[in-house]
């Protein structure tokens, strides 16, 4: 899964995810913002589809389809 920085700090960093399967872990007491734009699968046994938003903590498996696009936000000015 392909995945690029679109903005990093200094009150929060978004990402640009692509399809495929990887493991996300945010830092002890942050939360993630999961937004697909395009696509479908599953994250931590969730299933989501285009136009949901999950939020994410801990150590996340995600599995996206292949030519999905994911956006994912989260706090701070360090990138996760």
């Amino acid at each position: 899964m392909r995945r690029s920085a679109l903005t990093e700090g200094p009150k929060f960093g978004i990402e640009r995810l692509a399809g495929g399967a990887r493991d996300i872990t945010l830092p002890d007491g942050v939360t993630g913002w999961f937004v697909p734009v395009t696509g479908s699968g599953v994250a931590d046994g969730v299933a989501w589809k285009a136009g949901e938003c999950l939020t994410l903590t801990g150590t996340c498996h995600i599995d996206a389809a292949a030519g999905s696009d994911v956006l994912f936000a989260y706090p701070g000015d360090t990138r996760i």
